[in-house]
């Protein structure tokens, strides 16, 4: 009878856990756009061999290179060095209804101490609640690479408030500047820009 017992309560145990609902594992695919700014004739900032169109393309491809993930699908708006049209850019983004848009940039400015990375949100945007919050998420995770100056404003540029999906405008920093420029075009800091946008993604 006791062995009855016992072996009736093992049972139950286990039919009980059998049928506790499991966490899922996620599978959640993530769609980004990566709007590469500028390209073909339009050099964008441009100092001496160094110019913007460049530079983006440059980190916007280290990013395709690096990415492993099968849930996180990158589209980019260019990934060759031609111009695509602002309208352009924004069908193409409105198309794919992204759970988010990045829009990468780099900077100048007459006054060469100003420096800095910075990331622009509108608040004419539809979706300006989400990206303001991505915006502060971002800006942590920048923080732990050499640009790790980094400023959160608000503009209302023409795909951050055309854009239906929240959309984030990163000016990785200003060229004109000498520190800013010297991290810009290293290598080695490139490649930590892109492993860092590439983990925030990643977390998305």
């Amino acid at each position: 009878m006791k062995n009855f017992v016992k072996f009736s309560i093992c049972l139950f145990a286990f039919v009980s856990i059998a049928f506790t609902p499991q966490p899922e594992t996620s599978n959640k695919e993530t769609v980004v756009v990566i709007d590469v700014s500028h390209g073909g004739d339009d050099f964008g900032v441009q100092l001496g061999t160094y110019s913007e169109k460049e530079l983006v393309l440059h980190i916007a491809n280290q990013i395709d290179l690096l990415n492993t993930n099968t849930n996180l699908k990158i589209h980019f708006t260019r990934s060759s060095d031609f111009n695509a049209t602002l309208k352009q850019r924004v069908e193409f983004i409105n198309d794919l209804q992204p759970d988010l848009v990045l829009s990468l940039h780099i900077n100048e400015n007459k006054d060469e101490n100003a420096s800095g990375a910075e990331l622009y949100i509108s608040e004419a945007s539809k979706a300006f609640v989400q990206a303001e919050a991505i915006a502060k998420s971002l800006q942590l995770q920048l923080k732990t690479t050499p640009i790790n100056k980094v400023h959160i404003k608000k503009a209302n540029y023409f795909i951050l408030k055309n854009s239906e999906a929240p959309t984030v405008l990163l000016q990785l920093g200003y060229l004109t500047n000498d520190t800013d420029r010297k991290l810009l075009v290293d290598p080695s800091v490139q490649d930590h820009i892109s492993k860092s946008i590439l983990g925030f993604l990643s977390e998305l």
